[in-house]
């Protein structure tokens, strides 16, 4: 057995490095941003302060359910999965009824919100009221508007197309669905 040590060589070649750049499907696309927002919206609905934050709640604090959520995002990159939102039709129906009753929202402003719903239990995209990109989840902002994870954070306190502040705890009720 021959032992050899730095001083044995001569020369030692540069790493190379390559970055390969594949395109995504139409369906891993809509997969992977289903994915990244659902992670982003978990992030900000369970930092936002309220009487009820939600924190428990958080992939921050259930490792194992954030593994899974990173698993999930590398799967989608690979192909082969589609995601389609599920969402009970008691949070459904509590939803709706929270913006009619609560907020006082016209049966229009409803309909648009449960219509949302519905496209996104058919796996369709709806757009960001306030920048237009095409998702299948949303943020649904207690005044009836449809926000993307991109146009709020967790410090957010008024919707960002009409204005209107809105209540931490009935924002996070808004989108239990």
């Amino acid at each position: 057995m021959v032992r050899h040590t730095k001083d044995d060589l001569m020369e030692i070649a540069e790493p190379s490095f390559s970055t390969t750049r594949i395109q995504l499907s139409q369906i891993e696309r809509i997969t992977y941003n289903t994915l990244a927002s659902g992670v982003r919206s978990n992030l900000i609905t369970t930092s936002m302060e309220g009487k009820t934050s939600g924190k428990q709640d958080s992939l921050l604090r259930q490792p194992k359910f954030a593994k899974q959520a990173i698993s999930n995002l590398r799967v989608a990159c690979c192909g082969g999965l589609q995601i389609i939102p599920e969402i009970t039709g008691k949070h459904w129906d509590e939803t709706l009824k929270l913006l009619k009753n609560v907020h006082s929202q016209n049966d229009v402003n409803v309909k648009i919100v449960n219509d949302f719903i519905d496209r996104a239990q058919r796996g369709e995209l709806s757009s960001c009221m306030c920048c237009g990109i095409q998702l299948q989840t949303l943020f649904i902002i207690p005044c009836a508007h449809l926000i993307c994870t991109e146009c709020m954070d967790n410090q957010t306190r008024s919707c960002p197309v009409c204005n209107e502040s809105f209540n931490v705890d009935d924002f996070q009720r808004c989108n239990q669905v």
